[in-house]
């Protein structure tokens, strides 16, 4: 099974009834979605989506991992338990989920906002935001060039408030072929979320690593991916496993994997060509013997 993720990025129902974005098709191009306008650069060398939620969430799989998402109306029928919620681009929501998430702050959950979803379903300004953000803001200060954030302090949570969507400016420094620019972006955006108690379950030490968690009895399964063309290397931290493992092994090559201990987590190293992945199965107990099963 997969565990829960940690942060959920919202899909407002309510925005895309009220507001959907106009269909955007290269030129002799047809089909479904929406498409990012390419700038004068051939279609397919960039990014496919205008769904100006996709960069944002790409942005916090990059920066933190341990992602989710989730629907406007699922997540009325579901407890809320994610540890933080991101809603990006987004002017409407249900009445319902605003109550519900005002709630979900209060108690200690951490809402991220690039936006003011201000309007319900009937098109009504309701004081959602303002009241969430009505105290003093606790910390602020830049992220990038054009991008800057504070952070407001509501009952057990907080409220997180970017300046600029999160879609537009992180594509636009991806965009801009300088590493360093979205390498710090990321930075900032995990180093703000780790302050406010935002940890993941599993975290890589290199962006282009990705990797992710399933468990069962007895056992942990990592799957890890190179999302780059170039060879790749780094750690990949497991945080509160509900076991210590004791052993550990690359399911892909059948190689035994060295665990490290990294402040009171688990960690291994990786090291994988492009685009190239591994399974990694960590257990609580060294086995006694193996079998061949058919």
């Amino acid at each position: 099974r997969r565990p829960r993720a940690r942060l959920a990025v919202l899909h407002p129902w309510c925005q895309w009834v009220m507001d959907p974005p106009a269909k955007r098709l290269p030129p002799d191009h047809e089909g479904y979605g929406y498409y990012r306008l390419s700038y004068g650069a051939p279609f397919d060398e960039q990014y496919p989506h205008d769904n100006r939620r996709m960069m944002a969430y790409e942005l916090f799989q990059r920066a933190f991992q341990d992602v989710d998402s989730v629907d406007e109306q699922l997540m009325l029928e579901a407890p809320l338990d994610y540890r933080a919620l991101v809603i990006t681009d987004c002017r409407f929501l249900m009445r319902a989920a605003m109550a519900q998430l005002t709630a979900y702050v209060k108690r200690g959950g951490v809402l991220i906002l690039d936006c003011v979803p201000e309007r319900d379903g009937s098109g009504a300004v309701t004081d959602f935001v303002r009241a969430l953000t009505a105290a003093p803001a606790e910390a602020e200060g830049p992220v990038v060039p054009g991008q800057t954030y504070r952070i407001h302090r509501v009952g057990q949570g907080a409220v997180l408030c970017f300046s600029a969507s999160l879609q537009t400016s992180y594509a636009d420094a991806v965009e801009s072929g300088k590493e360093g620019l979205f390498a710090r972006y990321e930075s900032a955006v995990a180093g703000l979320l780790n302050d406010l108690g935002v940890r993941p379950r599993w975290e890589t030490t290199h962006g282009d690593l990705d990797a992710g968690l399933r468990l069962a009895e007895g056992v942990a399964l990592v799957p890890v991916a190179n999302l780059a063309a170039d060879p790749r290397e780094g750690l990949v931290v497991l945080h509160e496993l509900p076991f210590l493992p004791a052993f550990a092994v690359n399911l892909t090559t059948g190689a035994c994997v060295e665990l490290i201990d990294v402040e009171g987590s688990v960690a291994f190293e990786t090291a994988l060509d492009g685009y190239h992945g591994a399974l990694v199965a960590l257990f609580p107990d060294r086995p006694t013997g193996c079998a061949l099963a058919v």
